[in-house]
């Protein structure tokens, strides 16, 4: 697997598919399963990129570790994802953000993000609603500038603050197998902190009013102090 992390496959087409829906499954149950067996064999989790149920159920049966996108989701499939354990990734952003939308895709793309934009919401509460383990994440680089964006998007789709940022802390953590090194705020883990000037449970958007970032104890961007830069190295975020 020539060093990758984790393993994503194409389970249906997507916004950007030219001459496929976003519904229709384009691999056979046999072939999801030896995907899922080959990689478990390398300890890799396997993630799928799907648009409606057909894809989910076969992905969910075959024991993806996580749905992307999924924006049409049953009643049938979130049952499902419960049972089985399966995040959900919902990249939100990609049909309920119109400026996002607008600035990267194709006049053909834009229409089809846009039609599938009430499914794709209301996907995302009835996986909330079910207790579906959701993580945070994006479709397109640079990440690190999309992230908090899709943070609102899923709070102005009905998540808890408290809710979206351990989506994308805890929860992605635990999806990338990485919670017994970061994730959270615990005694021994690699004290990966920010610092706000507000509170993000008052309004999400604070998250944008950032003071200090820590990489494993020592502040990599901010306001310093002459103390500041001895860091706090048995706790993270």
């Amino acid at each position: 697997m020539r060093g990758a992390d984790q393993i994503k496959i194409m389970i249906t087409g997507g916004v950007a598919s030219s001459t496929e829906t976003m519904y229709e499954s384009q691999m056979t149950p046999d072939e999801v399963r030896a995907i899922v067996e080959v990689a478990a064999l390398k300890g890799r989790k396997v993630c799928a990129h799907v648009g409606g149920p057909m894809g989910a159920r076969l992905a969910i049966e075959a024991g993806v570790a996580s749905i992307e996108h999924g924006y049409l989701l049953d009643d049938e499939v979130v049952a499902m994802m419960v049972e089985h354990g399966t995040y959900y990734v919902p990249t939100l952003a990609v049909t309920q953000d119109e400026e996002y939308i607008r600035a990267n895709w194709s006049a053909f793309a834009i229409d089809k993000a846009l039609r599938a934009a009430e499914n794709h919401r209301r996907s995302f509460q009835r996986a909330l609603a079910a207790g579906v383990k959701i993580a945070a994440g994006e479709d397109l680089t640079p990440f690190a500038e999309r992230l908090i964006p899709e943070i609102e998007t899923m709070v102005n789709a009905g998540m808890s603050e408290m809710q979206a940022i351990v989506s994308a802390t805890r929860n992605g953590a635990e999806l990338a197998d990485c919670l017994e090194d970061t994730g959270t705020v615990e005694v021994g883990k690699e004290a990966d902190l920010i610092v706000l000037r507000k509170n993000p449970l008052d309004d999400i958007a604070n998250l944008r009013e950032l003071d200090l970032v820590f990489r494993r104890g020592r502040i990599v961007a901010g306001t310093t102090t002459p103390n500041s830069r001895q860091g706090a190295t048995n706790v993270t975020a």
